[in-house]
């Protein structure tokens, strides 16, 4: 027997779900997989970049940069000379490789319709 669901529930109840993950994900307390040393450091790689994100939008605007123990180490306007570089420097060790744009900001508009009785 089939269920009548109506098309805000399915979109309400999949955006509850996707946003509940991601922020299970993202959540230090809560997340899904195990951590591991490369994860931390990638984190904070990523806290420094989001600290430094004015500043590197000044000097290298467009530009990837390397960001290892939280100092840009290098930056080039291609990703794959970057890579290469950074590994005869550094070897294997995670270092975030990102590229410098301007902030994105998530927006989410949700339109519901709105029923209106009319008079009779």
């Amino acid at each position: 027997m089939r269920r009548k669901v109506t098309l805000s529930a399915v979109v309400r109840s999949a955006l509850e779900n996707y946003l509940s993950t991601t922020e299970a994900a993202e959540s230090d307390e809560h997340s899904i997989v195990e951590d591991t040393a490369e994860d931390a450091k990638i984190r904070r790689e990523k806290a420094a970049f989001a600290a430094q994100q004015g500043e590197l939008q000044q000097r290298c605007p467009g530009e990837y940069v390397a960001i290892h123990e939280g100092h840009v180490i290098d930056h080039d306007f291609s990703l794959a000379v970057l890579h290469q570089r950074v590994v005869q420097a550094v070897g294997a060790a995670p270092i975030l490789l990102k590229r410098v744009d301007e902030p994105v900001t998530r927006e989410f508009m949700l339109r519901s319709p709105r029923l209106e009785r009319t008079a009779s």
